[in-house]
C-alpha cells in the first residue's frame, strides 16, 4: 500500500468591522460560505492598530490533482523570486 501525501493550499481572508452591530454575523456568513468550499480555519491573526477591529484568517484545504498539475512548474525557492 502506497501512502499519498497530502498537499495544500491556502488562501488569506481579511474579516473587517468586527466590532459593527452586524460585523459579527457577516463574519460568520463569510466564513460559512468558505467552509462549504472546503476551507478549514488554521491560524487568525488581529490586525494591529488604533480603531481596528479586523482579522487576518488563514485556512487551508486539500489541493486537488488539477490543481495539483496547473501549478507544478510554479514551485521556487524564496531566492528564485527575485
Amino acid at each position: 500500500m502506497v501512502n499519498a501525501m497530502v498537499t495544500w493550499e491556502y488562501k488569506v481572508a481579511m474579516i473587517s468591522n468586527i466590532a459593527a452591530d452586524d460585523g459579527i454575523e457577516d463574519a460568520e456568513y463569510d466564513l460559512n460560505d468558505l467552509g462549504l468550499a472546503g476551507w478549514e480555519a488554521v491560524s487568525v491573526a488581529p490586525k494591529m492598530g488604533p480603531n481596528e477591529s479586523s482579522c487576518m484568517v488563514v485556512m487551508k484545504r486539500p489541493r486537488t490533482e488539477a490543481a495539483s498539475n496547473e501549478d507544478e512548474g510554479l514551485m521556487t525557492s524564496s531566492t528564485d523570486r527575485g
